[in-house]
């Protein structure tokens, strides 16, 4: 069995822009402090990561991330300003070409891509014209009813990651949210129940310490689950291609279907 297949899969994307209206200098100056702090600890731990950025070809992160120790992925980040329902078809198309094809111009490997809002009814030609095989939608709290679901759908050959969990950047572990987290942690770990992490860079930048200390625990945590072999990391990229080999597509309206 090889290391991506052993029970308990993990991936981790991590969505590295600030919200739309709050892109100042300042901004992006943490964000930049955030992206070293995270490969830093990532590199510590052996960890590898999916990063959602808004441009690859063009991001600043981009040429740090991928002069990590440990392997990472570079993903395109979606966001409804360029991605929604109301944007016309052809300004989509030229938002794809330089998005996707200008990161491979670049030299970026680049599959994934990462949705910040539920798009429903995304372009199916479009993404596999411009060679999209991993949809991950918007994290959500482990707290959430929804995060019970273990669907890992494919459909027209994309893999769509499903219910991400957010990482929580604040509270005890008794509290609600860090308690759900701790739980799906330890579900994956004993029954081997894929899991999807996400990071939210952009309100990580509104904490005083960057939340640097609370995801240094978390990532800590993974990597001493990781080095017990109860967990094995893998970049979304890799689980994509990985259940592109072993799953059959089934037809669906919706490319995001579930």
């Amino acid at each position: 069995m090889s290391k991506a297949e052993v029970r308990g899969a993990i991936s981790l994307s991590i969505d590295l822009e600030l919200a739309i209206g709050r892109q100042t200098s300042f901004g992006q100056q943490r964000l930049e402090e955030i992206t070293a702090g995270l490969i830093e600890l990532l590199d510590q731990q052996g960890l590898c990561a999916t990063w959602g950025v808004s441009n690859p070809a063009l991001s600043a992160a981009t040429e740090p991330i991928l002069a990590a120790n440990t392997r990472q992925e570079i993903a395109v980040l979606g966001e409804r300003f360029w991605l929604g329902d109301g944007t016309p078809p052809t300004r989509l198309a030229q938002e794809f070409e330089r998005r996707f094809e200008g990161a491979r111009r670049a030299g970026i490997p680049i599959s994934t891509l990462i949705l910040r809002q539920n798009e429903e009814h995304l372009n199916l030609n479009l993404l596999l014209r411009h060679g999209v095989a991993a949809i991950r939608g918007p994290g959500i709290a482990a707290s959430q009813e929804e995060a019970n679901s273990r669907a890992l759908p494919m459909r027209y050959g994309i893999w769509q990651v499903q219910n991400s969990i957010l990482i929580p950047l604040r509270g005890a572990w008794w509290q609600a949210e860090p308690w759900a987290f701790g739980c799906r942690l330890k579900e994956a770990a004993k029954t081997g129940t894929p899991l999807h992490l996400v990071l939210d860079a952009g309100q990580m930048a509104d904490h005083s310490d960057l939340a640097l200390p609370a995801i240094g625990v978390v990532l800590r945590r993974l990597g001493q689950l990781q080095a017990r072999q109860e967990l094995s990391f893998s970049t979304v990229g890799e689980q994509a291609r990985l259940h592109l080999r072993r799953r059959i597509a089934q037809p669906s309206r919706s490319v995001l279907a579930a």
